[in-house]
């Protein structure tokens, strides 16, 4: 029998807009018996290449690459498998790829790292996706710094700075300035020191546009004052892609979730998750349909009509909530009244290991509302959402730059 496969990797290489990473798996057939192979099979976004044939020689070995090449952002898992005489089950290696489009946080995946902490304010609550966690620095010991190793250089746009949307937290202004590195020990300034305010009544969160054609593997905020605390503090360090600019203007404009001034509206709800809580800015606390009732709805009025590119919907990320699938489809409309389907439906899987997130493409709209019609839930029977997030742009995975891993 062939051995397992191990786990391929990833190594990238690839032109501007796709980054294509060269999956290698590789067989050997034992010396008492010959092989043969039919087929060797991928699917999805992945496309694979062997140096196997139809049949290996006792004795022999064979190398498959597979290319992905994402046309979507979201993580897109597959099995290669390889058919053979030698098992009686294929042989199969999972491959894993992320799809990342402008909305994309890369700090999800990230390492955070600081010049210090306050006990039980790690920094590792800054990526966690919990906007009700936060890193706070060492107290009355200005500067401070928070830092993200993204693990291989990116393209960069701009970043998002989250504190606890409560209101229980004041208006606060903090002072900090955006470095970059590749490596982590020679620092630029990206973006001077300044004053940035933080207002429960937005959000408590504030976008930083960076200089364009800015490609780092490391960003680190610098802190030097706070008015709401004597430390730096931060809930959450998004990160968001962007692509090389021309010009001296630089940057890649702020992404905004359009969602937080809208009205949140549904067919129904349980108990004290209202709809309101989808678009809070709290991950934590989420909008859950009348149950054991499908379909459900959910709708976002924003007001007047905007031109939407993608909206993405985020679940509680604590490891409590387990995976799930929901079904849904996106639908949009002009007044409220006459509804056009968008996205049709179909099953979106929420992982907590990944951030329990999910982004969803539109075809170019331009709606004043956004509707998500639930038809099922693999983990509790209701339609559940804690962030209903709207992004603005022209629709399509193509229109923005992807990165595989």
């Amino acid at each position: 029998m062939f051995p397992p496969l191990a786990d391929p990797g990833s190594a990238v290489n690839g032109p501007q807009l796709f980054w294509l990473p060269r999956l290698s798996a590789g067989a050997a057939v034992p010396a008492s018996a010959a092989a043969t192979i039919s087929p060797v099979a991928v699917s999805g976004p992945y496309t694979q290449t062997s140096t196997c044939g139809s049949s290996l020689a006792a004795g022999a070995s064979c190398t498959v690459t597979v290319t992905f090449s994402p046309t979507a952002g979201g993580t897109q898992t597959v099995v290669l498998s390889i058919t053979n005489s030698t098992t009686t089950l294929p042989l199969g290696v999972t491959l894993t790829g992320l799809g990342v489009t402008s909305t994309t946080n890369l700090a999800l995946g990230a390492t955070m790292t600081a010049s210090g902490s306050t006990s039980g304010f790690p920094p590792s609550n800054a990526n966690d996706g919990n906007t009700s966690s936060y890193w706070e620095s060492t107290d009355s010991a200005f500067p401070q710094w928070l830092q993200a190793n993204l693990g291989s250089t990116q393209t960069v746009g701009s970043i998002t700075l989250d504190l606890p949307p409560s209101t229980a937290w004041a208006t606060r202004a903090q002072t900090l300035s955006v470095l970059g590195s590749s490596n982590g020990s020679s620092w630029t300034t990206l973006v001077a020191s300044a004053s940035y305010t933080f207002n429960p009544a937005t959000g408590n969160t504030v976008t930083i546009s960076l200089p364009a054609a800015v490609s780092e593997q490391y960003l680190q905020l610098n802190f030097t004052a706070n008015t709401g605390w004597p430390a730096g503090q931060i809930s959450e360090f998004e990160i968001f892609p962007g692509g090389a600019g021309s010009g001296s203007g630089g940057g890649t404009p702020p992404v905004v979730n359009l969602a937080l001034a809208g009205t949140m509206t549904s067919s129904g709800y349980t108990q004290t998750y209202a709809p309101s809580n989808a678009n809070d800015g709290n991950t934590s606390t989420y909008w859950e349909s009348t149950n054991n009732a499908f379909p459900q709805w959910l709708e976002a009025n924003l007001g007047s009509a905007q031109t939407v590119g993608s909206i993405t919907l985020d679940l509680p990320p604590s490891t409590a909530w387990a995976t799930r699938t929901q079904t849904l489809s996106v639908q949009d409309s002009t007044d409220g009244s006459t509804w056009s389907t968008l996205v049709a439906s179909a099953a979106y899987t929420f992982n907590p290991s990944t951030g329990n997130t999910v982004t969803i493409n539109v075809p170019s709209s331009s709606a004043a509302y956004l509707r998500l019609n639930f038809t099922a839930n693999s983990g509790w029977p209701a339609g559940q959402v804690s962030e209903f997030e709207i992004f603005a742009g022209t629709g399509g995975a193509s229109d923005a730059p992807l990165w595989a891993a």
